[in-house]
């Protein structure tokens, strides 16, 4: 599944994988020696696309942790805001 969803960009394989990796993680919360280098919360599904460039930042990339509900999106924008030191979006006014 990992292979389909980020090496051929298969959508309909992620959400195979999305409560599988949910669930991984409450257990590896709860149990963390049974975390190992091969658990999919430690690792990267799969190889970059070669037909981008490197990007060097100039200040580290943020991630979304698995924001999978618009509850997820609006409590990493919060995060971001509050990092920035700036208000976070008000998510009523979306469309």
């Amino acid at each position: 599944m990992n292979y389909a969803y980020y090496v051929n960009d298969d959508p309909l394989c992620g959400r195979g994988i999305r409560p599988i990796v949910r669930r991984t993680v409450r257990i590896e919360a709860a149990h963390p020696d049974l975390i190992t280098p091969v658990s999919p919360t430690q690792r990267v599904g799969g190889v970059a696309a070669t037909q981008f460039g490197t990007v060097l930042h100039s200040v580290p990339m943020l991630s979304l942790n698995n924001g999978f509900s618009d509850a997820d999106v609006e409590a990493f924008d919060r995060r971001v805001a509050e990092l920035l030191g700036v208000a976070a979006a008000d998510s009523s006014r979306a469309s």
